[in-house]
């Protein structure tokens, strides 16, 4: 019976408080752990008789021996098929994903995989594959496993960088044994001091660390000084742990390196790193970060959020994770990660179910999502219209709860903008507009003299969710005919991308244009455009022709890279092969969803 890392780590802790619990910390010896069939008992350290009792307010120095320990035993086969992602109905990518794929492409490609993905879907996806549990015996060993350069190294690594703090201790403590590589045991510990898990984290540290010094052939001179770092600041963690209202401790601050915040944090007990703006997270190294996330010592009082669109992903799921984060600025960073895939939207409502928000940019959101819960259907359908009317400075994500409310709501009492931001919420939001709303939209585009490019755009996306985009009159008339002939803006050449990409190109002109289509999307023809290097689209098509459909989803993230730094920049034709490649998987509503983003969500980032 395989014994689950949690509860072996859980068992480790009670034999560490133990140890812990008995002498003055001043000169303890805080022998991790006793457990394991490897782990010889800690080592006895008695106290010289010469030496003086400390006093309670006199600075302590915090030491630690570690045990000495074997090497585990481990399969690179059971290692890498672990996945948080496991039932067939639910949203795991398959158990037979990696069929046919090569080792050399997936270790190459997922390092390569954006941290900063702004388009939901593609930041969903990316996630399913990182967390899918995957026999990796389908994998083609062209090349042998590289000792900590494996696919849960990898994986682990990857979601650190994303931001998924949570999915990967999740993931992390799957495994049953101990970690064979510092670069595995690094990137778990890492994992748990960013959940607030700081116990967990340093007992875990306490499991390994002899064996992970004792390999320095392992370790760069950077992964010897982490580890270096590690030993003092899980001595005070758990000192601390111990006794919380103990005076400030004596660090040995040669063991921080150059770190004055880690000597200052460790040191003083009401230590805490001021925020005010979101640069002051690119001063602090990865430990450093991690360290002040997990024991909750960042100090947001003066925080100014002048533009959370572009702050980094990693540190955007720092600051959304952090309870001590003051409540006017909770609901603007949940709403950015809900945004980009990061979190689910009943994270955002739940948050504003909580009325100490209500004195940030979105406490009239808030107050109108409490009005409306449990209410009765004439309050709703009075309450939305209203709720609907906003503009560019706030962002639709922000409605995202409302989606549900909105498909039953009746569409007559919204005009305008509010009917349209509607439609926008739903689509965005996942949820698909039922048919009175389209009709609503089409009559009143249908006497509309001049449209705006936004008109296009709506038609475009609820085109792609009818699959048929004759449904709709805008699209009939000569003004768009003569628009998509020759396509002059971007915008409307994404559109032309999503169609062709879907396979809607004949009935967005009721004729049959692939001529022009591909001299449109000619990848070869000079741009100014962002293109993907070392033949990566070939290599899609190739992946997605012979059904390889873990290695399509990681080969289209990777692609879509520039979605997030240059939206404005991305080649409509690699649009149209992402859309293609996913289709030809099976991928259909994954590829609708991304058409969607596509059409409505990109004008977002610009």
């Amino acid at each position: 019976m395989i014994i689950s890392r949690t509860f072996k780590i859980f068992m480790l802790g009670v034999a560490a408080m133990t140890v812990m619990a008995t002498p003055v910390f001043a000169n303890d010896r805080m022998a991790g752990t006793q457990g394991g069939a490897n782990r010889p008992a800690p080592v006895k350290t008695e106290k010289p008789d010469t030496e003086a009792p400390k006093k309670q307010d006199q600075a302590q120095t915090v030491k630690f021996t570690p045990p000495p320990t074997s090497l585990p035993k481990f399969s690179y086969k059971v290692l890498e098929s672990y996945g948080t992602l496991s039932d067939p109905l639910g949203t795991t990518l398959g158990v037979d994903m990696w069929a046919g794929s090569s080792r050399s492409t997936i270790v190459k490609e997922i390092p390569n995989l954006p941290t900063g993905h702004t388009v939901a879907t593609m930041q969903d996806m990316t996630l399913r594959l990182l967390l899918t549990q995957a026999d990796s015996t389908f994998i083609r060993a062209d090349v042998a496993p590289e000792k900590g350069n494996d696919l849960m190294t990898l994986r682990l690594q990857k979601l650190l960088d994303i931001g998924a703090y949570k999915s990967a201790m999740d993931l992390y403590t799957q495994i049953a044994g101990e970690p064979y590589h510092e670069k595995l045991a690094r990137a778990g510990i890492t994992a748990m001091l960013y959940n607030g898990e700081t116990g967990l984290a340093c007992l875990e540290f306490r499991a390994v660390q002899k064996r992970m010094m004792d390999n320095p052939a392992d370790m760069s001179a950077d992964d010897m000084a982490w580890w270096t770092a590690m030993a003092p600041i899980c001595g005070a963690i758990q000192a601390r742990m111990i006794n919380p209202k103990a005076d400030d401790f004596k660090i040995d601050e040669t063991a921080l390196g150059e770190s004055k915040i880690l000597t200052q944090l460790l040191s003083r007990k009401d230590f805490k790193l001021g925020i005010g703006d979101v640069e002051d997270f690119a001063a602090l190294n990865g430990l450093e970060r991690s360290v002040l996330a997990g024991l909750r010592r960042y100090d947001y009082s003066r925080l100014k959020l002048r533009d959370v669109a572009t702050v980094d992903g990693a540190v955007l799921m720092i600051m959304v994770e952090d309870p001590t984060m003051p409540a006017r600025l909770r609901a603007p960073l949940m709403a950015e990660a809900l945004r980009r895939g990061l979190v689910h939207t009943d994270r955002l409502a739940a948050l504003y179910d909580d009325a100490a928000i209500d004195a940030g940019p979105l406490g009239s959101v808030a107050q109108s999502w409490r009005s409306i819960k449990g209410a009765p259907k004439a309050t709703i359908d009075a309450t939305l219209p209203g709720l609907m009317n906003f503009d560019a400075r706030t962002p639709a994500a922000a409605y995202y709860p409302f989606a549900e409310s909105l498909s039953k709501a009746s569409p007559e009492g919204f005009s305008g903008r509010a009917l349209d931001n509607g439609l926008r919420v739903m689509m965005l939001a996942g949820v698909a507009p039922p048919e009175r709303w389209v009709k609503a939209w089409n009559a009143r585009e249908s006497v509309s003299e001049s449209r705006p490019s936004e008109s296009y755009e709506l038609g475009a996306a609820m085109a792609v969710l009818g699959n048929n985009s004759r449904l709709l009159d805008i699209f009939n008339s000569d003004a768009a005919k003569a628009r998509f002939a020759t396509p002059e803006s971007q915008k409307d050449k994404e559109i032309l991308a999503v169609f062709s990409g879907l396979g809607l190109e004949n009935a967005l002109h009721n004729a049959d244009k692939s001529g022009a289509y591909e001299k449109l999307f000619d990848l070869t023809a000079p741009n100014d455009y962002v293109m993907p290097l070392g033949g990566l689209l070939e290599q899609l098509g190739r992946a997605a022709e012979d059904q390889r459909l873990g290695e399509t989803v990681l080969l289209a993230s990777v692609i879509l890279n520039d979605m997030a730094r240059a939206p404005d920049k991305v080649h409509p034709g690699v649009i149209r092969e992402v859309l293609r490649s996913l289709v030809t998987v099976g991928f259909k509503k994954e590829a609708h969803d991304l058409a969607l983003a596509v059409i409505l969500g990109l004008d977002e980032l610009k």
